[in-house]
């Protein structure tokens, strides 16, 4: 049989003339009409209200960093992490800036429009204060004027312990209607609690409240000597509450022993700022902490005079800065230590701001080593740690400090090598400056170094939440293992697992290189897409891998398909079951890139299959409706030329 014949009968005559002059032309259609289908469900929709594009990410909570990274936020929140194009509604490019979360003050005692302005230009979005019932109400009857930085509150306790009158230690007790007053006020606008220690004799215990709210603890009025031994007898009563010094540079001379204690203990942070001097009134200040800084350079922030500090500073009157209290390796050893967090709280203000106050957190960028490491270690103590002082399930600070899908999109941008030298002490105080931009909550709020004017105005924080469910004790079993309880994710109705502890727990060979995840040598996964590579070919998933809750997280049902070959996975109410299949040796080793693994074929050859039969079926129908030439010994071109 003639097979090209019968071709050429089917479809010249079969389909008529029409389809014989465009058959070609049709199918060309048929090409274009999928590559719009395809291009069409792939495009981004363009729903983001800002887009940050061709930007590095650092995010704290996991640790990861991204190159070249867009960043889709809507309704205040992070929607997409990609390297895929994205469109909004706004866009700003990134190209060589790096990405962080907008720090947190720690502990803020100044507050108003002027003071909150210079700390938002030093990358302040969120602030933490101490305010006693009293005060609070006053705080919060003002809470319209509110126009630039986010604030937490910490109850004052330091009143009820004011009032004790023993020379001898002992744990205070609350009575019933104190207790129960103080749980009322943490569960309305308190997220902490705050003691300024005037005397030592008085222990601290909270034992009727939830170990998740932290206690902040001032003993700037005592002898450095006195500071380490009250705050392990604070731990001893309250062993699993977080604790966090503050106002911690003044302690000199025990910097290194609280350091050390530090990284000891991961429930302790201590804060401050770490320039080498100390703020002080020479007349209120402890005579221990005097004695060890004579003949040290002192700073009259009013008179703006330079001299040493002698055996009269009895007589001296006003705010005064101690200077070099610091040595190059213990600022070095501050700024290494994440735990050691950023303040801007001094305890004689004075009506001059200070570098302290209005450079702190970007001084500290500037003071760090360029490296990665280095630099990421002081974003962390500006961004996760502030975070995890306050570890409660309603935390205020459940959405803050990270880059991540659901977070709140409170983000500063710029380049850490053009971050200037800040204020000195001996000048007139000017805002820091470098920042690119600061975005509190999806809304720019400054921009090349101006305050947008009219943008929405900064709230009180008092109860976080995220926008996925955790499934606690979802039990994974698989042959040949040990049982293991893992937290699984519900986002937007879908069941999402920690992808990497999984692969962990299956005792496979992977390693993670930012964005990317290799599984065996065999599998390439990145996080933001729903494409992946297996050996030489490539396909897709349903859904994008995500960042949440610290860990990447992969869509249930694109973890049973991806593995289909290499596992019998079931799932039932709280349990994955797995069960190692006869590809599972591929996935433990390296450089398998050449090995033949077949799996489910590309399903994107359907519409274009489906796109020409379309054509086809059209073009027929074209056909029909035409009149028929009904000269039989005619062509259509002897035709025409006959006339």
């Amino acid at each position: 049989m003639n097979y090209l014949s019968l071709y050429k009968n089917l479809v010249y005559n079969g389909l008529g003339d029409y389809m014989k002059k465009n058959f070609i032309h049709g199918l060309l259609m048929a090409f274009f009409l999928y590559f719009v289908f395809i291009t069409t469900l792939y495009a981004e929709e363009p729903n983001y209200d800002l887009v940050i594009l061709h930007v590095n990410v650092y995010d704290p909570g996991s640790g990861k960093s991204f190159k070249d990274f867009n960043v889709g936020i809507k309704n205040g929140k992070i929607m997409t992490l990609t390297r895929s194009p994205i469109v909004g509604s706004r866009e700003i490019q990134g190209e060589g800036k790096l990405l962080t979360p907008g720090f947190i003050d720690t502990f803020q005692r100044h507050y108003g429009e002027i003071f909150d302005g210079i700390r938002l230009k030093d990358g302040v979005t969120s602030s933490i204060y101490a305010m006693n019932a009293t005060s609070e109400k006053a705080l919060l009857d003002e809470g319209n004027t509110i126009s630039h930085i986010h604030r937490v509150l910490l109850f004052d306790l330091s009143p009820v312990f004011a009032t004790y009158e023993g020379n001898t230690s002992r744990v205070y007790d609350f009575s019933e209607a104190d207790a129960s007053f103080l749980k009322d006020q943490l569960n309305q606008s308190f997220s902490g609690l705050y003691l300024d220690v005037k005397q030592l004799m008085l222990l601290p215990k909270f034992d009727f409240i939830d170990d998740s709210i932290p206690l902040y603890i001032n003993l700037s009025h005592q002898k450095d000597s006195h500071v380490l031994p009250f705050i392990e007898e604070v731990r001893k009563h309250n062993p699993n509450r977080p604790i966090h010094l503050v106002e911690a540079n003044r302690f000199t001379s025990i910097m290194g022993s609280l350091l050390s204690y530090a990284k000891e203990d991961p429930l302790f942070t201590l804060g401050g700022y770490p320039f080498g001097y100390v703020n002080t009134d020479p007349q209120l200040e402890v005579a221990e902490r005097i004695s060890s800084w004579i003949h040290k350079p002192i700073y009259n922030q009013k008179e703006k005079e330079m001299l040493e500090l002698d055996g009269n500073f009895r007589q001296k009157n006003g705010t005064w800065a101690v200077l070099d209290l610091l040595s190059e390796s213990l600022r070095q050893e501050i700024l290494g230590t994440p735990s050691f967090t950023g303040e801007s709280y001094g305890s004689y203000p004075g009506p001059v701001m200070s570098t302290q106050d209005a450079n702190t957190f970007l001084g500290k960028v500037f003071l760090s080593e360029k490296d990665e490491s280095s630099l990421y270690k002081v974003i962390d103590s500006h961004t996760i740690v502030p975070t995890q002082i306050f570890p409660s399930a309603t935390s205020p600070f459940l959405a803050k400090g990270r880059i991540q899908i659901g977070m709140d999109a409170d983000l500063l941008i710029f380049d850490p090598e053009q971050i200037p030298q800040f204020s000195f002490i001996n000048e007139d105080i000017h805002p820091s400056s470098g920042l690119d931009y600061v975005i509190r909550e999806g809304v720019v709020v400054y921009e090349q170094n101006e305050l947008v004017p009219n943008y929405p105005k900064a709230r009180y924080l008092s109860v976080g939440s995220l926008p996925y469910e955790r499934i606690k004790h979802v039990e994974v079993k698989c042959e040949g293992l040990s049982k293991k309880e893992m937290t699984f994710l519900k986002y937007q109705d879908r069941v999402y697992l920690p992808l990497c502890s999984l692969i962990d727990y299956l005792e496979l060979l992977y390693e993670e290189d930012g964005p990317k995840i290799y599984v065996g040598g065999l599998l390439q996964l990145e996080i933001g897409q729903h494409f992946f590579s297996m050996g030489s070919n490539k396909t897709n998933l349903e859904h994008d891998i995500l960042l949440m809750n610290d860990q990447v997280h992969m869509e249930l049902e694109d973890f049973k398909r991806l593995f289909t070959d290499f596992f019998v996975i079931g799932s039932e109410d709280d349990e994955l079951l797995i069960e190692r299949g006869e590809k599972y040796s591929l996935l433990n080793k390296v450089g398998n890139e050449s090995q033949d693994v077949r799996f489910e074929k590309k399903w994107y050859t359907i519409p274009l299959l489906y796109s020409i039969a379309l054509i086809l079926v059209l073009m027929f129908f074209i056909n029909l409706n035409r009149p028929r030439l009904r000269h039989k010994n005619l062509t259509p071109k002897k035709k025409k030329r006959e006339r």
